[in-house]
């Protein structure tokens, strides 16, 4: 029985992060360079609060940056 909570409850954290992964990318607060990491990369990076630490892909700097929602490609203003 434990086992299937423990399972379900892995499941649900790996279904988030897909979901936030795939919906939401970064802009480096020191250079501004918009970057989405790499889904291995985003799984293992230092969590805090709404920030993640990431090493930014131009200025090469490791800072907590917060996820920013894309904006939908079609969408109407």
């Amino acid at each position: 029985n434990m086992i299937f909570w423990i399972v379900g409850i892995v499941l649900w954290g790996l279904l988030t992060h897909v979901y936030i992964w795939k919906h939401y990318h970064y802009i480096c607060p020191k250079c501004h360079h918009p970057f989405k990491p790499t889904f291995f990369h985003s799984l293992t990076a230092f969590n805090a609060a709404d920030e993640r630490r990431l090493q930014c892909p131009n200025c090469h700097e490791k800072i907590y940056m917060k996820a920013i929602k894309n904006q939908k490609k079609n969408q109407k203003s």
